[in-house]
């Protein structure tokens, strides 16, 4: 892996109470949503898609302090893995990117981000997948991996 370092921090941020669900899928029913340069990143044959929810704290640009509304906030995002075969790179694919407070999918949007606001950010598994251009994911996911600050969750089994 190569070492990029980042000269001057633009934006800083924490994150807490992280989950990662994925499920797999044909590389054929992801690669029409990606942007031309891009491929699916595959794993044992499959595409990978991730439903990530997680809590934000402390948004800031640079050393300013935070905005009252990004104090704290909920994102959940739908992602892919991808590579670049231009630049022989890969990274993740962000399908969708949700957060339910209007100040800060604004604020973000500013910013040249695709935040799309959400009144609510459960319960959306089915319905981000289907809007994302994917089927209903077929069962349980294959993995999860859930780290709350300074609480263990359990993984499924």
């Amino acid at each position: 892996m190569a070492d990029h370092r980042v000269p001057v921090a633009t934006s800083l941020h924490r994150w807490e109470s992280l989950t990662s669900l994925h499920w797999s899928y044909p590389p054929r029913a992801v690669a029409p949503l990606l942007p031309d340069g891009l491929e699916v990143d595959v794993l044992d044959g499959r595409a990978w898609v991730g439903l990530t929810p997680f809590v934000m704290r402390d948004v800031r640009l640079g050393a300013l302090p935070p905005p009252r509304a990004w104090a704290r906030f909920v994102e959940v995002n739908v992602r892919t893995y991808v590579r670049h075969p231009a630049s022989a790179t890969d990274g993740i694919w962000f399908l969708a990117l949700l957060a339910p407070s209007r100040a800060v999918v604004a604020g973000l949007r500013q910013l040249g981000l695709p935040y799309v606001h959400a009144a609510t950010v459960t319960g959306l598994r089915t319905p981000l997948l289907r809007a994302c251009g994917l089927p209903p994911p077929s069962g349980p996911p294959h993995a999860l991996w859930s780290r709350g600050v300074g609480v263990p969750r359990p993984s499924l089994p």
